[in-house]
């Protein structure tokens, strides 16, 4: 090795393998290696990931007065605290006594019941979840087929109205 290669190794730091050492001054005849630290870092370094639907709602159709539920399992990094719910672009009430909402915060689960259904309760129904990462949503239509003694009674009241015109 040259005097000047020797010189030029011992005033620059150098990197191996995740580790930095820093060559020393010393004296003329005889160059050493001095390790200021000695630190391997390994692994993968996980970052978060935003929400994702890995199973998205269904849609559903059902009798008037009957039960409906609509499910579906969200994935993210960090897990969404919370999920919430609409129909027809219009926020449920997270205290209505007409649903049952449900967010299993380990396994994503998320689950809306409808215990009686109207016809009014027909719709769009979106569930939208949120972490720091972005937010994702899915979305299925509820849809209500009248019993006969509902056609009937709209029936009726379609034709009492109409006496009450004439």
């Amino acid at each position: 090795m040259t005097v000047m290669m020797t010189m030029m190794m011992m005033m620059m730091p150098v990197m191996m393998n995740q580790m930095e050492a820093e060559v020393l001054e010393a004296a003329p005849e005889t160059t050493q290696l001095y390790v200021e630290r000695t630190k391997c870092i390994e692994g993968v370094v996980e970052r978060g990931r935003p929400p994702v639907f890995v199973v998205q709602l269904q849609s559903v159709q059902t009798m008037d007065g009957g039960r409906a539920q609509l499910s579906c399992r969200v994935v993210g990094r960090p897990m969404p605290v919370a999920v919430e719910w609409s129909r027809d672009a219009k926020a449920l009430a997270a205290d209505s006594p007409e649903f049952a909402a449900t967010y299993d915060r380990e396994s994503g689960d998320a689950t809306l019941t409808v215990a009686e259904v109207f016809p009014e309760d027909a719709g769009l129904y979106k569930c939208f979840a949120e972490n720091e990462y972005g937010q994702a949503s899915t979305e299925a239509h509820l849809a209500v087929e009248r019993t006969f003694r509902s056609s009937v009674s709209v029936f009726c009241k379609g034709l009492f109205a109409a006496r009450e015109l004439d």
